[in-house]
């Protein structure tokens, strides 16, 4: 029966043949877009899923705002038991000079000390989290690590910072995946952003510098969270 319909259907191709190339021309052409268009929402999909808590984390706006104040983690973690976690980050580009060599287009992020107990961004040599507590200190991807050091161990390495700060290198860490909406080079706890611009710049309700994530328990629903949020801002 299925030979019976095959040569039907090859005898009709033979007889159509602009026809037949037409509609296999279409169906090889829908079947393509369909494929790419799968794996293009998969991937979209997919951005920050590597988290173990992906589904608890969650990046705080003010209106309309991505970048909310300062003071704002620490009124969260303070004022509602269902965060269990709060972490700022703060970004800025700079140049790195090593010895003689300038390597620049180098974004910093300035981070608290729970950003890595939200985050999974695996550790693949030096220590974490205490570099963390240290003023100055620096994590580096593998990718920026290579760039300004090549070959070389950079974990103890003396690096400056736009000409003016030493930092010294206390971590690398795994190139971050491209499914991630952090495109971290470099990180350096908050405390230095405090020894940089004053405990005042990071005790303040009246600015939009920082990203705000927490990342909630696990029986709390975020609907339910967003709600107080609203009388906290009302407070404030």
């Amino acid at each position: 029966m299925f030979k019976n319909y095959l040569k039907i259907a090859l005898r009709n191709m033979v007889r159509n043949k602009i026809f037949s190339l037409i509609n296999i021309a279409g169906l090889a052409i829908g079947m393509t877009l369909s494929i790419l268009l799968f794996l293009f929402v998969r991937y979209e999909y997919s951005y920050d899923k590597y988290h173990p808590n992906a589904d608890k984390i969650y990046r705080v706006a003010d209106g309309e705002y991505s970048k909310t104040a300062a003071n704002l983690a620490g009124a969260l973690k303070q004022e509602f038991p269902e965060v269990k976690y709060a972490a700022r980050v703060f970004k800025r580009e700079v140049f790195f000079r090593y010895k003689q060599n300038f390597i620049n287009d180098i974004e910093i992020h300035f981070v608290d000390p729970e950003f890595f107990k939200i985050f999974n961004f695996p550790l693949i040599s030096g220590f974490l989290p205490d570099p963390m507590e240290e003023p100055f200190s620096l994590l580096l991807t593998e990718q920026v690590a290579e760039k300004c050091f090549g070959s070389q161990d950079p974990i103890g390495q003396t690096i400056n910072l736009n000409n003016k700060y030493d930092f010294v290198v206390r971590g690398v860490l795994q190139n971050i995946p491209e499914n991630s909406h952090m495109k971290l080079g470099c990180l350096t706890p908050m405390n230095t952003l405090q020894a940089l611009l004053g405990k005042k710049y990071l005790n303040r309700w009246g600015s939009h510098d920082f990203w705000t994530y927490i990342q909630i328990s696990d029986n709390v629903r975020s609907v339910q969270l967003e709600r107080k949020f609203s009388q906290l801002e009302k407070n404030t």
